[in-house]
């Protein structure tokens, strides 16, 4: 397996996302990375929020429309941080934080699906906002999770040798 990783860091691209000192290397993917977390977790809060309560004055339905502007942050997000993570294989792929996470965004994205599906029946059927404010909380939790899990993987387990890449930061 490490030897796939360490394959996967001397990739050209891998390479040129680490050691390159161009500005749309890694300091752009790591702002693209930030951006779409922020849309995909900003918009995926403020949804939740509503869910649970807050604003009850802005009608549910005009909310799915968000939806597509979060998948897009998500996308933007994931392939961001599939650069991210092929740069810094060897570290970030043996950092159990890593996998922590991203178990915390799989399901976070899952809640956030049935949020949505909620959101449209709460609509139609009162009994359906007990429904919508379990997933509402649950979204919230999964992404202070998932968010928490990102931030300390440069802090706990291996951090990465590369120079450049976490000690700068």
């Amino acid at each position: 397996m490490m030897q796939f990783l360490t394959w996967l860091e001397e990739w050209p691209l891998s390479v040129w996302v680490r050691e390159s000192g161009a500005l749309l290397a890694y300091p752009t993917i790591l702002f693209l990375h930030t951006i779409g977390l922020a849309v995909v977790v900003g918009l995926s809060a403020a949804i939740s929020l509503r869910a649970l309560g807050v604003a009850p004055s802005i009608p549910c339905a005009p909310l799915q429309a968000y939806f597509r502007i979060l998948w897009w942050g998500f996308w933007v997000n994931a392939a961001a941080g599939a650069l991210l993570l092929v740069a810094d294989a060897t570290t970030t792929l043996t950092n159990p934080v890593f996998h922590i996470k991203m178990v915390l965004v799989f399901a976070a994205m899952c809640a956030t699906i049935r949020l949505r599906g909620s959101l449209r029946r709460a609509a139609a059927a009162p009994d359906a906002q007990v429904n919508m404010r379990t997933w509402g909380c649950l979204c919230l939790l999964l992404w202070v999770g998932a968010v928490t899990a990102g931030r300390l993987m440069a802090y706990v387990g291996v951090v990465s040798g590369a120079p450049g890449l976490r000690n700068s930061l």
